[in-house]
């Protein structure tokens, strides 16, 4: 046997569907044979011979999967030849075929080394460096040469040049009202006005009308005009009785309107926040106060001395490279002899799957309940920072 020149290392690109792979360079043994499957991450993995893939063809000359390679992963074949010979060999006739063997062999290993180091830097072939070593990395840094040119150094990044001003934006909405300024100084009094004289006194009818604006009033018309706007004592009386009924009905409508509120639920805290991927550990889930008088604190509490029985609705977004997950969950939360429990009333799916998250409920000392979860591992990768989880929870009185 002969090796050709050849690069050793074949790469697929997957498609959901194809199997087989054409190993397309010459290897002298199985077990020299190597396939890898690099993720949408980056990740290789080496795959096992009879568990992942078979050999196929008369060479062989073919790698057959066992399941497809997706079409964001990559299937890379390469010879790995082990880096010995045997000891000696036995007999007394020259072993042309060992030695044919042999220097396969060596042919095979020098070309995977030259696979690995067309991969790597290297200066060009005139330069008078060598024996250049890279120095240990530092965060926040770049790779530079040295100020002499002859060996490479951390150093600091360069800052550019600071661009060219944008182009200007469209004017933006008119802002609100300004609030009200002081009030200015009073400015001077003006000149006195000249006496008014009225045409005539009032006549009683026209005092109690009130409607004439030239003719003067006496006392007299004074009193007429007070007596037409009072009522009577008999007006009062009507009055006094009316104020009473009225009263009586407010009263009963009170009771009526807190009976309504009593029975019906009130939304005493909310909140949202990112909701993490993978968290395999509770995470409590925190809101605010929505009443501005005996509320439970800034966590996501009921307190036993208040209401003992919540509703809380959960809306759940969740994002990566390969899934959405849109759900809203209903929880029902109740105290019942000195312990909370939780369960699940209700999971709608708006999109996607169910939405992976699992609710507890936990308490202190003093038997306040908080509300917490995990999550499952989304399948795909880059956990997208606009999942969330919004929530409302809705005190149930204890009596209708």
């Amino acid at each position: 046997m002969t090796v050709p020149s050849e690069v050793p290392k074949t790469t697929f690109a997957g498609d959901d569907s194809t199997t087989t792979f054409a190993i397309g360079f010459a290897f002298t043994d199985e077990d020299n044979l190597a396939v890898y499957l690099q993720d949408n991450t980056g990740a290789e993995t080496k795959l096992t011979l009879t568990t992942h893939y078979s050999l196929t063809g008369s060479g062989p000359d073919n790698v057959e999967m066992v399941t497809p390679p997706a079409s964001d992963e990559f299937l890379i074949i390469v010879r790995e030849t082990p880096k010995s010979q045997p000891d000696s060999y036995s007999g007394t006739t020259f072993p042309a075929a060992a030695i044919q063997n042999r220097l396969d062999k060596i042919v095979e290993m020098i070309q995977e080394l030259d696979e690995v180091t067309i991969r790597s830097l290297k200066t060009r072939l005139y330069s008078a460096l060598s024996n250049l070593t890279l120095p240990e990395p530092v965060a926040n840094k770049v790779l530079q040469w040295n100020s002499g040119g002859t060996a490479l150094e951390n150093g600091e990044p360069v800052q550019g040049a600071t661009g060219a001003t944008g182009a200007k934006g469209d004017t933006g909405d008119t802002g609100a009202t300004g609030a009200t300024g002081a009030t200015g100084a009073t400015g001077p009094t003006g000149p006195a006005g000249s006496d008014g004289i009225f045409s005539a006194i009032a006549s009683q009818a026209e005092a109690e009308a009130g409607t004439d604006n030239t003719k003067g009033m006496s006392p007299l018309r004074v009193k007429n005009a007070i007596d037409a706007q009072v009522p009577n004592l008999t007006a009062i009386t009507d009055i006094e009785s009316d104020v009473s009924t009225n009263a009586a009905n407010i009263s009963t409508l009170s009771g009526r309107v807190a009976a309504l509120e009593a029975a019906t639920p009130v939304t005493v805290a909310s909140g949202e926040q990112r909701v993490n991927n993978n968290q395999t550990t509770t995470q409590d889930i925190l809101g605010g106060d929505l009443i501005s008088e005996g509320g439970k604190g800034d966590q996501f509490q009921l307190n036993p001395n208040g209401a003992t029985s919540a509703e809380i609705t959960v809306e759940i977004y969740r994002e990566d490279d390969a899934e959405v997950r849109f759900t809203q969950t209903v929880l029902l939360l109740h105290y019942i002899s000195g312990t909370w429990y939780i369960a699940v009333k209700d999971e709608t799916v708006i999109t996607g799957n169910p939405s992976g998250v699992t609710f507890d409920v936990t308490q202190d000392g003093d038997n306040v309940a908080t509300v917490n979860y995990i999550s499952d591992n989304m399948s795909g990768g880059n956990y997208r920072s606009t999942s969330y989880l919004r929530f409302r929870l809705q005190e149930i009185p204890a009596t209708l």
